[in-house]
């Protein structure tokens, strides 16, 4: 192979690299947001879930999340707009844990894995938030 040959080639392997890192970067992080502070807005203590009727994420974080033993409370975009936005959620589903008196102890948005399922589940069990039927 020429020196030409050899420089494309080491080019497009690197390409290829940084292309895959890139997509595995993407693929495996959790998407952030901001913490949420609820101030006046009344929340009860468990699950809440901000999400939108027109999200696919959202019917399935919401349907993983009924499984487990802990009240759910779902604020939907489209009929709580006012409150997501006085709350600065910008990115739906935001799914959280929150406890008696108010404070968030558990927050993840996306798509909720396997292992955060468990978790979630695991630190309402810690801080008695399960339904007592269900406990």
């Amino acid at each position: 192979m020429g020196d030409v040959a050899v420089r494309v080639l080491v080019v497009v392997v690197l390409a290829a690299a940084v292309a895959g890192l890139t997509f595995a970067a993407n693929r495996f992080s959790q998407p952030q947001h901001d913490p949420i502070s609820f101030g006046d807005v009344p929340v009860p203590p468990g699950v809440v879930l901000f999400s939108s009727t027109g999200c696919s994420r959202c019917k399935i974080v919401a349907a993983d999340l009924r499984k487990l033993s802990v009240p759910l409370r779902e604020f939907t975009y489209e009929l709580e707009s006012a409150t997501l936005e006085e709350l600065g959620v910008d990115a739906v589903p935001l799914t959280l844990l929150v406890a008696e008196d108010r404070r968030v102890l558990w927050q993840r948005a996306g798509k909720l894995s396997a292992k955060s399922l468990k978790e979630l589940a695991q630190m309402a069990r810690i801080h008695g938030l399960t339904r007592p039927n269900d406990a």
